[in-house]
């Protein structure tokens, strides 16, 4: 069952921070050779779309 978007800002919140956490553990944790090398703009770039998603409640 799907709530509103006011009901899922905590939800949408997590996965927010939970994505970012898990590109810096990538990055710096694991150092992962594609997000090691790759731009910090092209990174953000890719994500972009992901995060607009969430933060955006009529997505």
């Amino acid at each position: 069952m799907l709530g509103s978007a006011a009901d899922d800002a905590e939800l949408r919140a997590a996965l927010v921070v939970t994505a970012m956490v898990g590109v810096t553990i990538g990055h710096q944790l694991l150092d992962l050779p594609a997000l090691r090398d790759a731009p910090a703009d092209r990174i953000a770039a890719l994500l972009r779309p992901a995060l607009k998603s969430l933060t955006d409640p009529a997505s």
